[in-house]
This record gives C-alpha cells, sequence and structure tokens, in this order.
C-alpha cells in the first residue's frame, strides 16, 4: 500500500526553542515513523531552518503559507525561495484560520501554487467543500500544466479545532474531489488529505476510508504520544 501523507500543522503553537526541543527528544522515534509513513512538520515560518537542520533526513520541513509575490519590496512577505532555501519541500496555502485573517480567492491561491511549484515546493491546497476543489481544478485546467505533484486538503469548516465529520459524508466528498481531479487534471499527481478533529481517538475510523491519502492534523500533533499513536494506527 501507498504510504499515507500525516501533516503536523503546528500552527502558532511551538515557538522555536519549543519546536527544536521537541525534534530533538524525540529524534529517533520521528525517524522510525518516517520510515512508515510521509511525516511532515510545518512550524512558524522563522523555525523551518532551524528545524531542518536538526530533524531527521526523513522527515519533511512544511510551511503554514507562503506569499503570492516573488521577491521584491514586499514588506512582511515570506517568497517561496526563501522557504526552498532554507528546506522547505511542502506548503499550506488556503488554511481555513488563514482565511478568516487573509481572505483569498481561488485565482490567488493558483497563483501562490504555480510559485511553489517554481520553487520545487508542492502546494497543500486547503479547501472546505467539494465545490470549492472543483472550482479549484476548473481554473488550474485552464492553465498550461506541467507534470507536477499536487496536495488538496478537504478541510472542513465546521470540523476545525472540533469533532470530525462522520466518516460515510468525509468519504463522499474525498470521492467528488477525486473524481474532479483525475477528469480535470490527468498530468498533474494529486494526493487528496482530510484534515479536521483529527486525533488519536478517531484515527481508526478516518483510516478506514481507504480512498484518503493522509491527513492534516492539527492540535493533536503537538503532543508527540499522540502523533505517534495517528501514524501507527495507519495501515502499510
Amino acid at each position: 500500500m501507498t504510504k499515507k501523507i500525516i501533516i503536523a500543522n503546528w500552527k502558532a503553537n511551538k515557538p522555536f526553542d519549543s519546536a527544536l526541543a521537541w525534534v530533538s527528544d524525540h529524534y529517533n522515534d520521528l525517524a522510525a515513523l518516517a520510515q512508515t509513513h510521509t511525516l511532515v512538520l510545518c512550524p512558524d515560518f522563522v523555525t523551518i531552518a532551524g528545524l531542518k537542520k536538526i530533524a531527521p533526513n526523513t522527515v519533511h520541513i512544511g510551511a503554514q503559507d507562503c506569499s503570492e509575490h516573488e521577491i521584491g519590496p514586499w514588506t512582511g512577505q515570506v517568497p517561496a525561495l526563501s522557504l526552498a532555501q532554507a528546506g522547505c519541500t511542502l506548503c499550506i496555502i488556503g488554511h481555513t484560520e488563514t482565511q478568516k485573517l487573509y481572505p483569498q480567492s481561488t485565482e490567488l491561491l493558483i497563483k501562490k501554487t504555480y510559485i511553489l511549484w517554481h520553487n520545487n515546493i508542492i502546494p497543500i491546497i486547503c479547501v472546505s467543500t467539494h465545490q470549492q476543489a472543483q472550482q479549484l481544478c476548473q481554473q488550474l485546467a485552464q492553465k498550461k500544466l506541467e507534470k507536477q505533484e499536487l496536495i488538496i486538503a478537504f478541510e472542513p469548516k465546521e470540523a476545525i479545532g472540533a469533532q470530525s465529520l462522520a466518516p460515510e459524508k468525509i468519504k463522499e466528498v474525498i470521492y467528488l474531489i477525486q473524481e474532479q481531479a483525475q477528469l480535470l487534471l490527468p498530468q498533474i499527481s494529486c494526493r487528496i488529505l482530510y484534515g479536521g478533529g483529527v486525533h488519536e481517538k478517531n484515527i481508526s475510523e478516518l483510516a478506514a476510508i481507504d480512498t484518503i491519502d493522509g491527513f492534516l492534523v492539527g492540535s493533536a500533533s503537538l503532543d508527540f504520544q499522540k502523533l505517534k499513536k495517528i501514524v501507527l494506527s495507519l495501515k502499510k
């Protein structure tokens, strides 16, 4: 079976020192977990480079967002080139919490997607409905596309920081997103994740939905033992 992708979105919960200490304390276990499934740690911007230096080589480091601008006079922005040079290989864009603070259109997310691809970073685009995913796929299909990797994370707003949706509903939406991606973006290697209320107590139930390629994990990823249980609950 193909490895699942587990993305630990730490949000603003682990400042620099605590993030590095967390990885250092669990180095061997992290290396072992990363042999079973693809493990991605997404700290805040300033922690990315430091984490990359001390994390096992098998653990991927991701970002929680990026600028829609290339290098230039954009005060306060973090360009994808800086993320790439810091060792980032994946990047979340369009997360529900980010959208609340800084609303971003589908067009803007697509612009960020191309910038990330240009810098050899895999975009993780968050969508809250299958209609939003359909719109994304439709607009991407109108662009000039080369063979690239893309991750779409289904992240229903009502499940962020709360209980997960019913597995039947998740399975239905995941299927619809996969159908649209395969139909409209046949040249793109697209994997579909689920995020929203994912934790160690419901992961076995969620993992039974075999069409899901992985999970975007929030608060449960802050506790190493909870993250370990999530990863080990997945079939190899």
